[in-house]
């Protein structure tokens, strides 16, 4: 009878053992943050022992993806005609009198309001559009796969539909005489 309550006591700590093991192991996991691409985090508040946000949905970094792509906002009557394939051309301030092909990747028929970039948050019935526009996620051609795009750099673009081909060229030239124009600078330091 000694040796079986000995045995069961044995085997309480074991299972107990077993569950602080579990329970720890899950707390470890938890401290593991997994990038949600490939690229690279900047601006990085997290250091080692320190709670990662007080607040939950705090940031505490910065991530940049490897794979760049750009967002062009677009008025819901525009987005008729546009398509994932569609040509596409960008005028960065960033980069005057060049003239950067793209391609339409997808339409983001849900985003939140004045959510951009984009988070986790959908649209909620009853608010406002974002700025009436919705985002148009562009993808650079191949050849421009290489090209630096910094971060927030903003710019003039155009995406050429199936529908008004014969005003693309005129489309095409006012991008061409803009990007040209980029490169004044009409400031006074």
């Amino acid at each position: 009878a000694s040796a079986k309550a000995e045995l069961a006591a044995a085997s309480a700590q074991i299972a107990t053992a077993q569950a602080q093991l579990a329970d720890e192991s899950w707390k470890l996991s938890e401290t593991t943050v997994y990038a949600p691409a490939d690229g690279y985090a900047i601006n990085v508040q997290l250091r080692v022992g320190s709670t990662a946000s007080a607040f939950a949905g705090l940031p505490v970094m910065s991530f940049v993806e490897t794979e760049q792509w750009i967002i062009a906002l677009y008025g819901q009557n525009e987005l008729r005609a546009i398509k994932p394939g569609n040509e596409a051309e960008i005028a960065l301030k960033t980069y005057p009198n060049r003239i950067i092909k793209c391609k339409v990747d997808s339409i983001v028929w849900a985003t939140g309001t004045g959510q951009l970039p984009f988070g986790g948050a959908l649209a909620q019935p009853g608010s406002p559009p974002m700025l009436n526009k919705y985002a148009v996620k562009l993808m650079l051609d191949e050849k421009e796969k290489g090209l630096f795009l910094a971060t927030g750099a903003v710019g003039n673009g155009a995406v050429y539909t199936e529908s008004m081909q014969p005003i693309h060229l005129i489309r095409k030239a006012f991008l061409r005489v803009g990007t040209k124009l980029d490169w004044l600078i009409l400031k006074a330091h």
